[in-house]
């Protein structure tokens, strides 16, 4: 394993000044600290490799807008910078801070000229931190950033369930993967030429998902308040069922407009109708970009009686979707597709052919019907036909761009499908015009990740073998060993030729990162070892753009595999350096029935252990603890409340024990105490945990184990729940507050029918009460003797306000030690505001102060 050389000094591009950067003495965190940090939001090499241009989410202070969405992911707080990849050199493009405004989704044309922006930057009378999304456009050879359009531009939802999905595809880069804003992000358009862009907009009046998704539920409180003011309107909103079902608003629809940055004209090429609560909308370019192929979500499909949704954790399967053709050399605008009975419910859509002729999707004929078949439809639709003797071997539709496709086209006359054999099986077939052939896979499983070499050959990784594709023989042949671990990081685009492979391997001292030959598998670089995450690669010239966040700070380089060099791009955080972080350990224990199972542990700064410490355990049921390094609730960079190293610096042990799903999974209150009580066991013998001083807190479905803890122990001394779930009947049929703005649908918005599965519960509460019973809290609320805190925000899309105030109701009438806290434009998340995040903060360390500590 080679060590990576220092190339150039770092350049620091923190907008923060930290108050403790040049502080001798480490502190212990503070919120403060956490709030200050700022991120990566994306970084991306321009065609050329020669630059990066760098999202960089500010930090969150004081002047900035919030309420759109968790502060931690909201990119309204963006700014886009430019930085050689050679040297080092930066150029701030954006600078948003003094109206508030943020710049991402940073995509470059072509050629390199521009960059494409979405922007909340206000313009006129527009108010401060902007009222809408907007597309705009960077030239380099003015060096000015240009409103491109007054229209709003469809945006994908950072938080929760994604509110109007993109999913745009091929263009410029003939690429078959969706175009994105960052890994959190879908973009909603796409460069065609170096000139035009083709992009999602919404009609006059509309508004961002990014602004609307919580924004509606305040525009419509103020509408409501002044109706009834004038007493002239009525306030009623209608949601029906069955012969009563409404259709929702015929205006929601997006408009896919072309727009010419050179001459500042537009064309509506197409008004696609759109369902924004669910599902997306995907736009496919031909390759001779002269056709799209559009597959558009409608409208949920309805429940039926003693049916149960397949894959309830996919939207997508719960949706109406309808297939539709633009000729972009024509005013005809969208034209619908006629699919026949078998596959009138379109899933996914897939492909066009190589010669642009046809289209591949995958759809089924009956709503719940848990498989899928492949279809090519022509774009004159005629001729429809389906393809292949098996369904489709994926489950969950692809939606971002890090999901491996399982349909590759070979020519126009053939194509690669994974499917399901007789017995379930996945493997490839290879499909032509008239026959079909199954791919013989040689040593092992089907590979699932394919690519294509400098030559358009497919290959692939198997076993850690570099294997390629031989149509004629129908099979998978090994070319070279590469590592047993090895898997493709790049190119993600299996359309995509490219005579090299970035590959990972994780194989003891020839592990890393390495440049490979795509042909023939041999070493284009030496194995490195890179810290964090991969934004994106340039293979041409064996360079790489990673993220470190590391306890000192958040490092972006540009690594050059081949020479083993490596230039620091941008350094932030740096006032993390004066943080004491305190310690962790990983201990080992056994459940009540002799499991074995880990938990984590984070010591206070100053440890003495000599003393036994007050102890706050972290719970969620479902998760399991596997080692330091990967435990995620052990992030120094988590945000807000979750960062648990801030309850360990006011002088708490805090532990994070593993919860796996219960094996009964229709037992999950009755069985969520086996884990926990052992863990605290093992502490005490330990030496660390005062077994009189214990308390527990945890957060949606941790705080449906905290109240589900509670009503069954009497061993803590204080709990907060926070965004609970207390009786799962009711929240099987709660509204999500924030689908009062959509009349006629928004009752179709809560995702929490399909949910209900995590608990066990696959019928709904009216032929399954005892069960919804059985396994709710709020019907063991007469046991709880702990004082508890409950925390709940007003919009929580994943448990009404009813989840809080039911069990605040029920200790409330038996006098119970209790609080409930409502936080007014709160979510799920409890992360809208700052103040609400210190708020939170502070309420919950008082309460365990006083019933805990001391």
């Amino acid at each position: 394993m080679r060590k990576l050389g220092i190339f150039c000094a770092a350049l620091i591009l923190s907008s923060v000044e930290s108050p403790f950067a040049h502080a001798s003495d480490k502190h212990p965190i503070t919120i403060d600290d956490v709030l200050a940090t700022e991120r990566v939001d994306n970084a991306i090499f321009s065609p050329d490799q020669e630059w990066a241009a760098i999202v960089v989410r500010r930090a969150a202070v004081a002047g900035e807008v919030y309420g759109r969405t968790a502060y931690e992911t909201d990119p309204g707080r963006s700014d886009v910078w430019l930085v050689s990849s050679k040297t080092g050199a930066r150029q701030r493009l954006t600078d948003g801070r003094a109206s508030a405004a943020g710049y991402w989704c940073a995509t470059w044309s072509p050629d390199g000229r521009r960059l494409a922006l979405l922007s909340t930057q206000p313009a006129g009378a527009e108010p401060r931190g902007g009222d809408n999304v907007r597309l705009y456009v960077w030239d380099r050879v003015s060096g000015r950033i240009s409103r491109q359009s007054d229209a709003a531009i469809m945006t994908q939802t950072r938080y929760g369930s994604p509110l109007t999905l993109p999913d745009l595809r091929g263009g410029a880069d003939h690429g078959t993967l969706p175009h994105s804003c960052s890994r959190e992000e879908n973009a909603p358009f796409l460069w065609l030429d170096n000139d035009r862009i083709l992009a999602a907009m919404l009609p006059a009046g509309r508004v961002s998902g990014l602004i609307d998704q919580y924004g509606r539920a305040y525009h419509d409180a103020v509408r409501d308040a002044a109706r009834l003011q004038e007493g002239q309107q009525a306030t009623g909103v209608v949601f029906g069922s069955g012969a009563a079902r409404t259709r929702g608003d015929p205006a929601e629809e997006s408009i896919l407009r072309i727009v010419n940055v050179a001459t500042g004209g537009s064309t509506d090429v197409a008004h696609v109708p759109a369902f924004p609560l669910l599902g997306s909308m995907s736009v496919s370019v031909s390759p001779d970009g002269r056709r799209l192929s559009v597959l558009a979500t409608t409208a949920r499909l309805p429940p039926a009686k003693e049916k149960r949704r397949p894959f309830p954790y996919d939207d997508l399967w719960t949706v109406e979707r309808r297939l539709g053709f633009v000729d972009l050399e024509s005013t005809a605008g969208l034209r619908w597709a006629a699919l026949p009975d078998e596959a009138r419910l379109p899933l996914e859509l897939y492909h066009w052919s190589p010669d642009s002729r046809q289209i591949v999707l995958r759809a089924r004929g009956e709503p719940f019907a848990d498989t899928t078949r492949l279809y090519l439809v022509p774009f004159s639709g005629r001729g429809v036909r389906r393809v292949g003797s098996g369904p489709v071997a994926v489950d969950t539709v692809r939606t971002a761009p890090t999901q491996e496709s399982p349909i590759v086209w070979l020519d126009k006359h053939h194509l690669l499908a994974r499917l399901r054999d007789n017995k379930g099986t996945p493997s490839w077939s290879l499909i032509g015009k008239n026959s079909e052939r199954r791919v013989a896979n040689g040593d092992g499983p089907a590979p699932e990740q394919l690519r294509r070499d400098g030559t358009g050959a497919i290959v692939a990784i198997q076993r850690g073998n570099l294997v390629r594709l031989d149509p004629v023989r129908g099979a998978f042949l090994p070319v070279t060993r590469i590592a047993a671990d090895a898997m493709i990081v790049w190119p993600r685009d299996p359309a995509t030729p490219s005579t090299k492979l970035l590959v990972n391997q994780r194989d003891g001292a020839t592990g890393g990162y390495r440049m490979i030959d795509a042909a023939s598998g041999k070493a284009a670089s030496p194995p490195r070892q890179i810290a964090g995450d991969v934004h994106d690669v340039a293979l041409n010239n064996d360079r790489v753009l990673t993220e470190e966040r590391a306890r000192d700070g958040l490092i972006l380089r540009g690594v050059n595999l081949a020479a083993g060099m490596q230039l620091d791009l941008i350094k932030l955080d740096l006032h993390l350096a004066s943080v004491d972080w305190g310690t962790t350990r990983l201990i080992e224990y056994q459940d009540a029935d002799g499991a074995p199972l880990k938990a984590s542990v984070i010591l206070p700064p100053g440890y003495d252990p000599e003393k036994r410490y007050p102890t706050l355990l972290w719970v969620y049921q479902g998760y399991r603890v596997s080692t330091l390094e990967n435990d995620y609730f052990l992030d120094p960079y988590m945000p807000g409340i979750y960062n648990l190293r801030l309850y360990a610096a006011r002088g708490y042990v805090v532990v994070v024990p593993s919860m796996p799903s219960p094996p009964l999974r229709d037992q999950p209150y009755a069985l969520a105490l086996k884990p926990i009580l052992p863990a605290i066991d093992k502490l005490v013998a330990l030496g660390i945990t005062d077994p009189a001083r214990l308390g527990v807190f945890g957060q949606s479905r941790g705080g449906y184990t905290v109240f589900a803890l509670l009503t069954q122990t009497e061993r803590f001394k204080a709990g907060i729940a926070l965004a609970g779930i207390s009786d799962l009947a009711t929240d099987y049929r709660g509204f999500d507050p924030t689908g009062y703005g959509w009349p006629g649908t928004g009752h179709q918005k809560s995702t929490n029918p399909e949910m209900s599965g995590q608990f066990g519960l696959i019928k709904p509460p009216s032929e399954d009460a005892a069960g919804y019973r059985r396994n709710s809290p709020l019907s063991y609320v007469g046991n709880v003797t702990t004082p508890l805190l409950i925390i709940h925000g007003q919009l929580d899309i994943r448990g009404n306000e009813a989840q809080a105030e039911q069990f605040f109701g029920g200790l409330y009438e038996q006098g119970k030690t209790a609080q409930y806290v409502r936080y007014g434009g709160e979510t799920h998340s409890l992360a809208q505001s700052p103040a609400n995040v210190r708020d939170i903060l502070e309420r919950s360390i008082a309460w365990f102060d006083r019933f805990v500590k001391h």
